[in-house]
């Protein structure tokens, strides 16, 4: 099966790997496409806002309905949190502790640091 690009409106937010839908079993891709599309939403929102850890804990839960339309177990330790909308943590680092669920977090960081609102 190939890769399949998923549209929010006119722009380009992902690519739904075609040989994994086939692993997984997927042939309806509504749902998967739905809650990228969810994600890339409020990610957009995250960005706008000048209080965006409000927004991580949903964030998190669109994360696990991804794993679960894929036919994945729920796993925090999977989340690429350092990809979140300013986000500053580690990014190098976490990337090369993914998915080990062992990874580093920056005190200043507006979303997971000790003086995050």
């Amino acid at each position: 099966m190939n890769n399949i690009p998923i549209y929010n409106d006119e722009e380009l937010i992902c690519t739904l790997n075609g040989a994994l839908l086939e692993r997984q079993g997927i042939t309806d891709i509504t749902r998967l496409a739905e809650l990228y599309i969810e994600k890339n939403d409020l990610e957009k929102v995250m960005k706008a806002s000048d209080e965006p850890k409000v927004f991580v804990d949903e964030w998190h839960d669109i994360e696990y309905d991804i794993q679960e339309a894929w036919g994945f177990e729920r796993s925090r330790k999977h989340h690429r949190f350092w990809e979140m909308p300013k986000c500053g943590c580690p990014k190098l680092d976490n990337i090369d502790m993914w998915p080990s669920g062992v990874y580093f977090m920056s005190g200043s960081c507006v979303l997971h640091g000790k003086g995050s609102k």
